[in-house]
């Protein structure tokens, strides 16, 4: 669902301090909230007959 520096950020899981740096770096940047707001509106999400094929799909293999 994110595509890391596209439309959002990613940091690793449990990791407060990258979080913080996240959350500050999106605080003194209005321009690329703008920009991951804008290309947000681009995202396709899976219907969920499709994701529910997907994940049947990788748990019967």
């Amino acid at each position: 669902m994110i595509d890391d520096k596209v439309n959002g950020e990613l940091f690793k899981s449990g990791d407060t301090e990258e979080l913080s740096e996240c959350i500050t770096n999106l605080w003194m940047n209005r321009d690329r909230v703008k920009t991951y707001t804008e290309n947000c509106k681009n995202v396709e999400f899976d219907t969920v007959a499709l994701y529910t094929e997907k994940l049947l799909r990788i748990y019967q293999a």
